[in-house]
């Protein structure tokens, strides 16, 4: 049957009736039609809709449901004298590349079959599980495969070990087209091949359209296949039923029958579902076999497409009399299909609760089994984060890399896509250091598109056995982010990563302790008195003028001179927690030896008690009684606040500090 729909040379869409084609007209035409007309006209999506003047009497007026029907040529659209103004509807369709294939159709007479060459189903892919074949798939888009599910179920928490060959026939001589698989989706409904045999493999990195790699196309709706169409089957397994154990390094592939409905439910009347279909012969003889799971069954519709039709799921025997193939009916799950394949928003900020992990790519190394997945939660092997930190349970889900003995000092990179900020941002993540690693994770600043060109702001490791959130500042230049996760020599374990996000501005704690006191204020300061003490006060000094402008700098003081030994003044910030090491550094200057001490402390808050530690840094003189750099290292905690404590000495002076600075890192870093 020819196509019932087109696209006219000059854009005009056009509709078979009686024997001619007659255009479309724009009146009351909805432009949420385009894409399924486009479809009709076996083209891709639409890229513009518009209208355009016809010299002509008749036109075709089409309904959302007269486009549907035309999708699958049944439509039956009808005919009407004039249009307003003549106006008939104009499209631009992209070209559609799936379900091509550049080869002929191969000859009518996996078992009973024929070798196949490259390029005859470019969307045949090969499943390798530690480089072993596992099963077939189809390649679906450029970034997804589809197999069915029983052949991956206890790979789901292992995607690292699977890769995928696409663009070969022959697996004895694969050099190139082997990507790895980052996840591994199964139908939520799965129960192994008694229902929702089916699962998606999400690609480590997208692959080319070529002559002997392009998708299949998918059903656009639920059909009624007719079993007059032209349909085959292809995989790399059994060809011979004598040796069960002997699978094809060449792809075969089989012509075979769709079954009624009906038909294949007497033969397996307790088994047999709606979102199962059959295909073979009364005869036996060609049929799928064992190793040819997952792969495709597709048929040939009415404009030349193959479409995806089944996944080869189970049968009994192979090639048995009057017992067809049994096959995961792929357009029973169109809708499950779209939502994990949907592309989705682009954004740095992510929980990766969507599986277009907001536009994140990692880095492509075909020969390491080391990179970021997106797992969920759970406490089967491998070991991993049972909970995610967004939802707190095992349905959440994170990146993770996960180091095992082949893996050891190798190195994986999961990049953010493109930040919008053109000034210095605030990024913050948890990150989980799962069991026994000693993995190593870095927080890079990348400037241009080539990862050299970055800078690491953050080196995390030896976190604690939960997740915990990291804030660190991004330098204004950032055009966006690397985690660059390294593995040691501990293969138990690996490193989470969940909730990142990203907002202008300095991060929340970094204004609870940074300040240079040139606004004239204490920032986000407190001062107190202690012990009948004084408080913390601005202060100014006048510096060298520069270009004859005189400069004024600001400063925090405390003068003990008029205090009691021992008495205190504190400067303390709004409570805070940290999960990681920080750095604080600062400017301070004090008097002469024994007149006055400076401390660095913290006040931990534990059920409404405070308990204050200033063992982490105490000066009692600056180098010439000038202004000297001071640093201090606080280790993780929770619930705490930061003070510098300036302490009356025996004979009274005077203590200052400005230019007070946080880095989330160990002061020698």
């Amino acid at each position: 049957m020819s196509a019932a729909v087109q696209v006219s040379p000059d854009g005009l869409l056009q509709v078979m009736k009686e024997g001619q084609w007659f255009p479309v007209c724009s009146h009351n035409w909805s432009p949420e039609l385009a894409d399924s007309a486009c479809a009709a006209a076996y083209l891709g999506s639409v890229v513009n809709t518009s209208s355009a003047t016809v010299v002509q009497n008749t036109f075709i007026t089409l309904t959302q449901e007269d486009v549907e029907m035309y999708v699958v040529a049944q439509g039956a659209a009808q005919l009407r004298s004039g249009c307003p103004g003549n106006q008939a509807v104009s499209l631009t369709c992209r070209e559609r590349e799936c379900g091509v294939t550049l080869t002929p159709l191969p000859q009518p007479y996996v078992l009973g079959s024929r070798e196949s060459v490259d390029g005859q189903w470019p969307w045949m892919a090969a499943i390798l599980s530690g480089g072993n074949f596992q099963c077939g798939a189809s390649i679906i888009s450029p970034q997804w495969v589809m197999t069915a599910a029983h052949c991956v179920y206890n790979l789901v928490h292992t995607p690292e070990r699977l890769t995928i060959v696409a663009g070969h026939v022959n697996l004895d001589v694969v050099t190139d087209h082997v990507t790895r698989v980052t996840e591994v989706i199964q139908h939520p409904e799965n129960d192994y091949i008694y229902y929702a045999d089916i699962s998606l493999l999400r690609l480590q990195q997208p692959l080319t359209t070529t002559a002997t790699i392009r998708p299949a196309c998918l059903p656009t709706r639920v059909h009624q296949w007719s079993t007059n169409i032209p349909c085959y089957v292809s995989g790399w397994g059994v060809t011979d039923v004598s040796d069960m154990y002997e699978m094809s390094s060449i792809l075969h592939h089989a012509k075979v029958k769709l079954w009624p409905q009906g038909k294949c439910k007497a033969v397996y009347p307790a088994r047999l579902i709606p979102s199962m279909i059959c295909a073979g012969y009364e005869h036996g003889e060609i049929d799928a076999c064992k190793g040819d799971s997952g792969g495709p069954l597709v048929c040939q519709d009415a404009r030349g497409a193959w479409q995806q039709v089944g996944v080869v799921s189970w049968g009994r025997g192979c090639g048995t009399k009057g017992m067809p193939g049994v096959y995961t009916r792929v357009d029973s799950f169109l809708e499950w299909i779209s939502n994990v394949t949907a592309e989705g928003d682009i954004s740095v900020t992510c929980d990766f609760e969507t599986s277009a992990i907001c536009g994140y790519v990692t880095n492509v190394n075909a020969t390491s089994s080391f990179l970021w997945t997106r797992r969920s939660g759970g406490r089967t092997l491998p070991p991993r984060p049972v909970e995610d930190n967004t939802r707190s349970d095992d349905s959440g889900h994170y990146m993770y890399v996960h180091v095992d003995d082949d893996s050891r000092h190798e190195k994986a990179t999961l990049y953010t896509p493109r930040l919008n900020f053109t000034s210095a941002a605030c990024l913050t993540i948890h990150v989980f250091f799962f069991a026994d690693t000693d993995a190593v994770l870095t927080v890079n600043a990348v400037a241009g598109q080539k990862s050299n060109q970055s800078e690491e702001v953050m080196r995390l490791e030896d976190g604690s056995a939960d997740w915990t959130r990291v804030e660190m500042e991004l330098p204004d230049w950032t055009v966006r982010v690397a985690f660059l996760a390294l593995a040691q020599s501990r293969t138990q374990g690996g490193v989470g990563v969940d909730d990142v996000s990203v907002y202008a501005g300095q991060c929340a704690d970094t204004l609870k302790v940074s300040c240079n006191f040139d606004s004239g204020s204490l920032c986000q300061y407190t001062a107190q008195a202690a012990d009948g003490g004084v408080s913390w006060q601005i202060q100014t000094e006048s510096l060298p003028a520069i270009n004859n402008i005189s400069q004024t700098n600001y400063f925090v003081e405390a003068d003990m001179r008029g205090s009691r030994l021992g008495q205190s003044a504190l400067l303390m910030s709004p409570p805070m927690t940290s999960s990681v090491t920080r750095c604080i550094r600062f400017r301070y200057k004090l008097s002469s030896p024994t007149a006055v001490s400076l401390s660095v402390c913290t006040l931990t808050v534990v059920n409404g008690n405070g308990f204050p530690d200033c063992s982490t840094w105490t000066r009692s003189s600056s180098e010439n009684n000038d202004w000297s750099v001071g640093q201090a290292q606080l280790p993780p905690r929770s619930n705490y606040s930061l003070f510098f404590r300036a302490r009356r000495g025996f004979r009274g002076g005077v203590a200052m500090v400005d230019d007070v600075t946080k880095v989330d890192r160990s002061c020698d870093s």
